[in-house]
């Protein structure tokens, strides 16, 4: 199963709407490019949007939508998609307070949850090919 298949099945298990990647760690060990980045996913969807240059990725990133855009692309994405109620995941762990307040203010119809432990325990288990890299 694909790292983001993965998280997709938590995020339905504990009934969150969406997660908001916003970590470049995170960022890239789902999507697979080091630009900046937010990556969102749903149970059934998942979005990169790449602040600038997203001409310049190429084959980089894992995922085939890719978007060029910032925070306000993201609200529009959700809009469009209904997602404006419900429990979303967010990386407490990582995530400056102001930009947490931001996403309060600009999603008020969503409650933010962490998905930081989520995100450590599947990181932490290794699939064949990680463990080929490693070595």
């Amino acid at each position: 199963m694909h790292r983001i298949e993965k998280l997709q099945k938590t995020l339905a298990d504990h009934s969150l709407v969406a997660a908001f990647l916003l970590y470049h760690r995170d960022v890239y060990y789902y999507a697979g490019t080091a630009r900046p980045a937010s990556l969102v996913v749903t149970p059934d969807d998942a979005v990169l949007f790449v602040r600038r240059g997203v001409d310049w990725l190429g084959d980089e990133p894992k995922l085939s939508d890719v978007r060029e855009g910032g925070l306000g692309s993201i609200l529009d994405w959700l809009k469009a998609k209904g997602i404006q109620t419900g429990n979303a995941g967010i990386e407490m762990d990582i995530v400056p307070a102001d930009m947490y307040v931001k996403l309060k203010i600009l999603l008020p119809g969503l409650e933010f949850v962490d998905v930081s432990t989520f995100i450590i325990e599947q990181r932490l288990i290794k699939d064949k090919d990680e463990i080929k890299s490693i070595r």
